[in-house]
């Protein structure tokens, strides 16, 4: 399966979620926060308990995590290192405190995840609409 029919799944999948498009943007955007720490393993589940948390959806959320993989692990901890270096001598520590600190700034993807969703399930919608109204004719 290419990158683009896997992309075009899990454009899919997201639309297709039974939540609002509040509580799957969010989910989203706390799946790519925990994406940024470095405890590998535990990213679903770190996710899981902050939907829990914030009401937002579980779902949404294991697909944020897909953020965190072997391509993108590289740039996050890139990322995370020097922050945490800020307030950590320490390489581990520095990556780990790091890593939060880039992956809360990361939940302002909310933002941009609101209004794509929201479109995205309104064309939808639509589109439902449409097909049921030429099936009455």
């Amino acid at each position: 399966m290419g990158w683009d029919r896997f992309f075009s799944y899990i454009k899919h999948r997201v639309i297709r979620i039974g939540d609002s498009p509040r509580n799957i943007a969010l989910g989203l955007a706390i799946g790519l926060a925990v994406s940024f720490n470095p405890f590998f393993g535990t990213h679903i589940a770190q996710a899981l308990v902050l939907c829990f948390l914030f009401r937002a959806n579980y779902l949404a959320a294991a697909i944020g995590t897909l953020a965190g993989n072997p391509v993108t692990f590289p740039v996050f901890w890139a990322m995370s290192a020097p922050v945490g270096h800020i307030w950590v001598a320490d390489p581990f520590w520095a990556w780990v405190i790091g890593g939060y600190i880039v992956g809360a700034f990361s939940l302002l993807t909310y933002w941009a995840f609101l209004p794509l969703i929201s479109a995205a399930k309104m064309a939808r919608l639509a589109m439902i609409a449409h097909k049921q109204s030429k099936k009455g004719h």
